[in-house]
């Protein structure tokens, strides 16, 4: 299966990291404002910090990878949060995990050729277009 940049992206962690991290350490870190993280929360099953005293929040790096798979499939992808939603759903009745999925894949940009057979189709339809206004 190809590689794309998020694989590389989520691989890419420091061992040393902390094992719990605050919402704010992951707005940091993520880029993320904290509202959007709560958002998600409650739009996404997948994640789930932990809540401990008056209801404070704390990720894991599970929970952080799980974000940043988040956010690649809808800022990168341009996944709504429906069809983020349907994405979880699907995965879910696979039983396959969300974190290893990479079906994803198959809405990556077109590769290079593609889009030159794509060009050549839409030339091709302007001159029929343009026949047929002659005739």
């Amino acid at each position: 299966m190809p590689s794309s940049s998020f694989q590389t992206a989520y691989t890419n962690i420091d061992a040393s990291d902390k094992v719990y991290k605050t919402i704010g350490e992951v707005e940091q870190e993520l880029d993320i404002p904290q509202h959007i993280l709560r958002f998600w929360e409650e739009k996404f099953s997948v994640l789930k910090p932990v809540k401990r005293y008056g209801n404070r929040r704390y990720y894991t790096l599970h929970d952080i990878l799980v974000i940043k798979k988040l956010k690649h499939l809808l800022y990168v992808h341009k996944y709504t949060i429906k069809g983020v939603q349907n994405y979880i759903q699907k995965i879910k009745t696979y039983k396959k995990d969300f974190l290893e999925d990479q079906s994803y894949d198959v809405f990556s940009p077109l590769s290079s050729q593609h889009k030159e057979e794509i060009t050549a189709i839409l030339k091709e339809l302007e001159n029929i277009k343009k026949i047929c206004k002659i005739s």
